[in-house]
Formats: structure tokens, C-alpha cells, sequence
């Protein structure tokens, strides 16, 4: 690629040799000296056989490798029927409220295989009613590669009285 105001070869030797005769001549020499013996030496390796001038040789790198589809982690679907947890009466008429912190892991089958509590909300019944609410739930696996995985998912519930 070449510059919008860039000049031919010819033309910038002889801008040169208005500036500085001599100097500019002397360039020229050089550079055609130097041009000479590059082909003179191709020339003369074109003829021979190649033998490295090291004894490590060149090797051929594999091709890069396509890397792989992104993973996609397991998801459970909280929207499906029966996959919300419910206050017990005890729970409603102590006025207990908090957050459960849940860790639970999804077969590459989709189901859902272990599942406990991360973070208490200060209340047992909470608690377990956040982990039964969850083994109700309906969960996709997740994908790597173009083929399912088990996984691990965490979430939080939070036990709110309106």
C-alpha cells in the first residue's frame, strides 16, 4: 500500500540529486551494490540444495484449532408450574422473612441431583421449604460443545410478607 503523495523511484533519485550530487550518487552505488550481491546470492541458493545453517530445522505448526461452540451453562426454568416455594402456616403466622442462598447441580439428563443451602435465612422453614420448592422445578442441562453437561447453579430466594 503506498502513500497518497508517495513518488516513483526515478523521480525521488533525481529530486535527491538536485538537493546533493554527490551524496545522492554515492546512495546509489551503494544500493546497487547491495541489490547485486541479494540476487547474486539467491541465484547461487537457487542452484544449490538447501541445508540450514543451524541444526534446529523448521517445523510445520498444526492448524489453528476452531475453537469450541461457547459454553452454555444448565438453566432451570422457575416459570413452570409448582416451581415456587410456599410459606408453611408456622412460617406465616411467625412473620418470618428472609433470603436463602441455594447451590444445586443439574445432570447432563436435566435433573436436578443434589441441591443445599448456601445462605441461611435465619429460619429452618424457610430453609427447607426453599429446597422443596426447588426439586420441583423443571432444568435444562447445560451445553458444551454441542452436547449436555451436568452443572452447577446457585440462586437466592427471597421470603417476603406483603
Amino acid at each position: 500500500m503506498s502513500e497518497p503523495d508517495a513518488l516513483p523511484l526515478g523521480e525521488y533519485l533525481r529530486l535527491l540529486m538536485a538537493m546533493n550530487p554527490a551524496r545522492t550518487a554515492a546512495a546509489v552505488a551503494l544500493i546497487t551494490a547491495l541489490a547485486a550481491s541479494t540476487f547474486a546470492a539467491a541465484d547461487d541458493e537457487a542452484q544449490q540444495p538447501h541445508v540450514p545453517s543451524s541444526p534446529m530445522t523448521p517445523r510445520r505448526l498444526p492448524p489453528k484449532a476452531v475453537p469450541p461452540d461457547p459454553a452454555k451453562p444448565s438453566i432451570a426454568d422457575f416459570g413452570a408450574p409448582n416451581c415456587h416455594p410456599m410459606y408453611t402456616r408456622a412460617s406465616l403466622l411467625a412473620e418470618e422473612q428472609g433470603t436463602v442462598g441455594l447451590l444445586f447441580k443439574v445432570s447432563k439428563e436435566g435433573k436436578l441431583t443434589e441441591a443445599s443451602v448456601t445462605r441461611s435465612s435465619g429460619f429452618l422453614k424457610l430453609d427447607q421449604s426453599a429446597l422443596q420448592g426447588l426439586s420441583t422445578c423443571t432444568f435444562k442441562p447445560g451445553i458444551v460443545d454441542g452436547r449436555p453437561v451436568d452443572g452447577e447453579l446457585r440462586t437466592e430466594y427471597v421470603w417476603k410478607l406483603e
